[in-house]
């Protein structure tokens, strides 16, 4: 019926059981995963290493997604993160 439709829905879009699936997806595959702390990947500017709006003084909008450092980079927030997250599990410094 519909309650059981609403719940796999629910299920369907959990951030947890996605994680889960995807991991055991990846290792099943070999895949390596390196799990690393996601606290100011969307601010640090992956080109330059600037964190993002600091200068800047009004607060920072998780809702916005286009970005721009002190230093004039634009970056989309998601990209950035990305981006800063490869670096960091490549070894790569900030």
């Amino acid at each position: 019926g519909a309650e059981s439709a609403s719940s796999t829905y629910r299920q369907m879009v959990s951030p947890s059981m996605f994680r889960g699936a995807l991991l055991n997806a990846l290792q099943r595959e070999g895949v390596r995963v390196v799990k690393l702390p996601a606290e100011y990947t969307t601010r640090r500017c992956h080109e330059c290493a600037r964190q993002g709006l600091e200068e800047i003084p009004r607060e920072w909008d998780q809702m916005e997604l286009i970005h721009r450092c002190g230093r004039g980079h634009l970056w989309d927030q998601d990209y950035n993160a990305a981006a800063n997250l490869l670096m960091a599990a490549a070894g790569i410094p900030a």
